[in-house]
């Protein structure tokens, strides 16, 4: 028999202002989600942001910035640049929202 993680969560909603081309974003998060735009519409940016969120949690940014070959622009424009991410999560079992 499968036992339940009691920690099992979801990610609900995500809003983004400033990374890449994003300007501003907020995304409510279903099971399934389709990503559908233009060329340059910012489809790619969106997915990278989960990259970039994954390795900034590791403490692994520079390696990230490396890799992704924008370290001038992200170290000397950024800062001009105001960079936000809300992820909300809700826990299943309990039905609380957590943002970070």
């Amino acid at each position: 028999m499968k036992k339940e993680n009691p920690h099992n969560f979801n990610l609900q909603k995500i809003s983004v202002k400033g990374f890449k081309s994003i300007q501003s974003l907020t995304l409510n998060i279903d099971p399934v989600n389709v990503l559908l735009g233009a060329n340059g519409a910012g489809k790619s940016n969106f997915l990278s942001l989960f990259s970039f969120l994954n390795h900034l949690a590791q403490g692994k940014l520079s390696s990230y910035v490396a890799r992704n070959g924008f370290a001038h622009s992200f170290y000397f424009l950024v800062p001009k640049k105001h960079l936000e991410c809300v992820l909300t999560f809700i826990l299943i079992k309990s039905n609380i929202t957590l943002n970070y």
